[in-house]
């Protein structure tokens, strides 16, 4: 991962961007709920007020590893197990729980306060010179000396404070009170959860006299400064393994940005509490040398690129069955500010106007606009967390001319479907182009009981969408036909289906489209398969539906039956056309004699369908019928055949339905 992220800083240093320096102990709070306990004078909890976890996440914090903190902490089950509690906390009411609360308060504490004071007053005590440094600073200041006078007496006047302001009718502090007290209920297992921690960010009560406090959004960049100036250099000299030149060398443990979706994520481990990195003797920082200053360099560079503000131009989220991506993307030692991220990632909403395909319009003039050079580099780092622990990186790299006419092709590509629409409602519904995001999400889920429940499967991975959107030759052609299989194998039944739901609908339109931009990938584009056979004996299962439909229509006074004869066949069809067609033949004579006979207007669209049947069997004539077992792009002709609307009538019958 280094070395990509290396590749990164050293293009925002061409651009001449400086992203403000990052201190890997200075990060913001993880995404939880928590408590503001504010300190008095004698380093006593007297105020506890709640925070949501989208404002708790955009606190500070100097923690330097997962023992320390200031002025956060993750406490709880402060308090030893109770189990006349544990045996009547189910039935509890809030005011009863919150009595009992107080009552366990009031005993011992099993946490000692030799532990306490080492995770939070020795480590305050320490930072002192470092936060005296900055006035902006000050609060911190005054806070880390309160801190250090923690008295016995800490550990039960904070949950008492906590519980007071429960009582007080601030109701989503209880359940925080209680992890603090005896650890989180669990009602499946109807036991208290002693790992589980409350988030506790410490502030001073007395904030509003003192004119500042600890917990505010805009400390981050002083709390930095100050930690990066009281950082000493390390003593040990080598050469970096990223630069290749002689420098101070990396003694502590690497950075661990909070990178958006994914978390606290490690550029680099090697963990000396694993047995396989004893083999080399070599563990941690000395696994892997590098100079000091250019990992901070590169933790700077990643977390510029990944501020929320660059959303969507130079990162976005890439949901995934194997757990969310991290997409970057930016035009190597150019541009930082075009949306790039939106071109691989957006997926529009449902309900917004704004399409994909406006998407590709406008990167793509904003490309042409910076009269970039053709052979200019575009990075594309997909990050993703294989476990805990460690992250996975793949990093591939295209040309601006093949970003351009990759995404050009893609719109052409999205319109190689024949006409179809779907009747949602009172409404008509049109494919519309589809994104990357779009591709891999469909091959996520499929879609059971003829459209009406949908389940989540392993999907296709994101680099072969990726290679199926930019990439070119072999490995495209690769990347299409495992896409085009997936497609098929999960959606088949989806677009057969007679009675899909509103969701199930949204998505057929989209796979008319994908199966159009797969063919289209694979030199098949509708001009041409429209007129062969494959796509005809899709049609022709179609009228034959349209025919049975309309026999019950007239004859059978509406009584539908659970299966069109055409929608019935088209699994064989598909898998053996010529059974398929034989199959149908036999059963198609009943409601074919009709047709010919039926007179008046009632008979009107049996005639049209019959008339059509005639000129489609043709053209499977002249162009005979596939040998052997079809390819999946016969596959995905067979099933764009069956639901093309190419005709007035069927749009209308299809409306009626």
């Amino acid at each position: 991962m280094l070395n990509e992220l290396r590749t990164l800083q050293l293009s925002l240093n061409s651009c001449g961007v400086r992203p403000p320096p990052e201190h890997p102990a200075v990060r913001r709070l993880k995404k939880a709920d928590g408590l503001v306990v504010g300190i008095d004078e004698n380093g006593l909890p007297q105020t506890v007020e709640y925070r949501p976890a989208n404002l708790m996440k955009e606190l500070w914090t100097v923690q330097p590893d997962n023992h320390h903190g200031f002025p956060s902490i993750n406490l709880g089950a402060l308090f030893g197990p109770d189990a006349e509690l544990e045996n009547r906390r189910g039935g509890l009411e809030s005011d009863d729980l919150i009595e009992e609360l107080y009552r366990i308060a009031e005993g011992e504490p099993i946490v000692k306060l030799s532990a306490l004071a080492g995770k939070l007053s020795d480590y305050s005590r320490s930072l002192e010179s470092c936060l005296a440094s900055s006035p902006a600073l000050a609060a911190h200041l005054c806070l880390a000396k309160r801190l250090a006078k923690v008295s016995p007496r800490f550990i039960s006047v904070l949950c008492r404070a906590a519980l007071a302001a429960t009582r007080e009718g601030t109701a989503n502090i209880l359940p925080l009170a209680e992890t603090l007290v005896v650890g989180k209920w669990s009602p499946k297992k109807r036991q208290f959860n002693r790992k589980e921690k409350a988030l506790v960010f410490f502030d001073l009560s007395d904030y509003a006299a003192f004119g500042s406090r600890v917990a505010r959004v805009d400390i981050g960049d002083h709390l930095k400064r100050a930690m990066l100036a009281a950082d000493t250099v390390s003593a040990k000299s080598g050469r970096c393994s990223l630069t290749g030149r002689t420098a101070s060398l990396l003694s502590d443990k690497f950075p661990q940005p909070n990178l958006p979706t994914l978390g606290l994520t490690y550029l680099f481990s090697a963990n000396r509490d694993t047995p396989c990195q004893h083999n080399y003797g070599v563990s941690g920082p000395s696994a892997f040398s590098v100079g000091e200053a250019t990992v901070r360099e590169v933790n700077s560079g990643l977390a510029y690129i990944t501020d929320a503000r660059l959303k969507g131009k130079t990162w976005q989220v890439m949901p995934d069955d194997r757990g969310p991506r991290l997409v970057l993307a930016y035009v190597r030692e150019r541009e930082f500010d075009l949306e790039l991220a939106s071109l691989l990632v957006e997926a529009p909403s449902e309900l917004s106007e704004a399409s994909y395909e406006e998407t590709c319009r406008v990167v793509c003039e904003a490309l042409r606009a910076r009269s970039l050079p053709t052979d200019a580099v575009v990075d594309v780092i997909v990050l993703a967390k294989s476990d805990p622990g460690r992250a996975a990186v793949q990093h591939v790299s295209y040309t601006v001319e093949r970003v351009l006419s990759a995404a050009q092709e893609w719109q052409k590509a999205g319109a190689n479907s024949p006409p179809y629409f779907e009747s949602i409602g009172a409404e008509s519904r049109y494919p519309q182009l589809i994104s990357p995001k779009q591709v891999a999400d469909l091959t996520q889920t499929t879609w059971l009981r003829g459209g009406s429940h949908r389940a989540r499967v392993r999907g296709v991975p994101i680099d072969t969408v990726y290679q199926c959107f930019l990439g070119e030759g072999e490995l495209r052609r690769q990347a299409v036909g495992q896409l085009l299989a997936a497609v098929l194998q999960r959606h088949t039944g989806l677009l057969t289906a007679q009675n899909a739901n509103r969701s199930a609908q949204i998505d057929r339109l989209a796979l008319v489209v994908l199966l159009g931009i797969l063919l289209y990938k694979l030199g098949r584009e509708k001009e041409v398969f429209m007129q062969e056979a494959a796509y005809n004996i899709g049609r022709l299962f179609a009228l034959a539906d349209l025919l049975h439909r309309e026999y019950c229509q007239h004859v059978r006074e509406g009584s539908m039956p659970p299966q069109l004869i055409g929608n019935g066949l088209m699994r064989t069809a598909i898998e053996s056309p010529m059974q398929g067609m034989a199959r149908l033949a036999e059963r198609i004579l009943p409601y074919q004699a009709w047709a010919s006979t039926a007179k008046g207007r009632e008979g009107a669209l049996a005639k049209w369908a019959l008339a059509q049947l005639g000129d489609v069997t043709q053209r499977i004539r002249e162009h005979g019928l596939p040998s052997g077992r079809p390819t999946d792009a016969m596959k995905s002709e067979i099933l764009l055949g069956y639901l093309a609307r190419t005709g007035k009538k069927e749009e209308q019958n299809e409306s009626v339905q």
